[in-house]
């Protein structure tokens, strides 16, 4: 393999906005696969971490703001190496070109920030977005920041605006997902402000399958600990059937089997036969790989739902008589 030319530094401290576009797409093109960068000792390290920081605070224009995102998303992928230079103030600067910062949760399109483009401002808020899953996943330092930006309440802000554009609902979720699983103060807060039940609500709306399986996942980190109330719990029970019935994607399916495990019996006391056929045939799919990663979810929901359900019980037993837990 070729040896990359490393990036040239000094070029990103240029006010020309075309030497700094020139420079960091010839990285963003040379590196779009990379995941790690032993070429570059702390010191560079920390000069181009530092380097991209100022852009982010400079003001520039969505382009080159959109080229300094993608050369930081693609630094964050190198886990080992990303914690020493993720400073907070960084931190802070993708929060805010995500559009996600509490008290102003940018993203209203008549406004100021989109009214020079909004393609191109769409491109910086997403490119923000996926900067951010990263640096959340790979830095436990970063997490703090976040967690004290209140970034969550942000995300729940904007979707109950429900004017999201393009994929920034998606990555909105996969944000969200992240902060509910690491952050164990954003999770609380998440809880707190109704999130189950917004999340809930969102299930409703016709969204595509990847959007729905995100919206999931939060779902399932914030009524594991089967905490929520019996009236949200009925609502998410009959909004997951509908969800089930209807779903032809195996992992969609995979996460509505996940979150009916740790429902309320009370509220799987509630499911429809309807739903029998998309579970019995997800069992039999997954027995052909009877693994216990795949095999054990799927069976501790029917479990839980012939436990709490007795004619879902008899027509389970029908079909799978063998498991005497049913």
């Amino acid at each position: 393999m070729a040896r990359r030319n490393p990036i040239a530094i000094d070029k990103l401290t240029s006010d020309l906005e075309d030497v700094l576009q020139s420079e960091l797409q010839r990285f963003n093109s040379e590196n779009a696969s990379t995941l790690s960068f032993p070429d570059y000792d702390v010191e560079q390290k920390q000069r181009l971490v530092g380097a991209l920081e100022g852009i982010l605070m400079g003001g520039h224009d969505s382009l080159t703001t959109c080229n300094a995102l993608e050369t930081l998303r693609i630094l964050s992928r190198d886990r080992q190496e990303l914690e020493p230079f993720v400073s907070a103030a960084l931190v802070r600067e993708v929060v805010r070109h995500a559009g996600l910062e509490e008290e102003v949760c940018q993203y209203d399109v008549q406004g100021a920030r989109v009214a020079s483009g909004l393609a191109e401002a769409l491109a910086v808020v997403l490119e923000a977005q996926k900067c951010l899953c990263n640096i959340l996943y790979n830095s436990p330092r970063a997490r703090d920041t976040v967690s004290a930006s209140s970034t969550e309440t942000a995300i729940l802000g904007r979707i109950r605006q429900g004017s999201h554009l393009g994929e920034v609902l998606y990555f909105d979720l996969r944000l969200l997902f992240l902060l509910t699983a690491l952050i164990p103060e954003s999770r609380q807060r998440v809880k707190t402000q109704d999130g189950a039940a917004l999340l809930t609500d969102l299930l409703c709306r016709p969204t595509d399958d990847r959007t729905c399986i995100e919206t999931l996942k939060s779902l399932f980190n914030l009524v594991a600990d089967k905490d929520e109330d019996a009236e949200l719990s009925l609502h998410l029970v009959a909004t997951l059937q509908r969800v089930l019935v209807q779903s032809e994607d195996e992992e969609l399916t995979s996460h509505v089997v996940n979150l009916l495990s740790v429902l309320p019996r009370e509220a799987l006391a509630k499911l429809g036969e309807d739903v029998a056929p998309p579970l019995l045939q997800f069992l039999e799919r997954r027995m052909e790989d009877p693994s216990p990663e795949q095999v054990s979810p799927i069976l501790h929901a029917l479990t839980e739902i012939g436990r709490a359900n007795r004619p879902l019980r008899r027509l389970i037993k029908r079909q799978v008589g063998v498991h005497d837990g049913l």
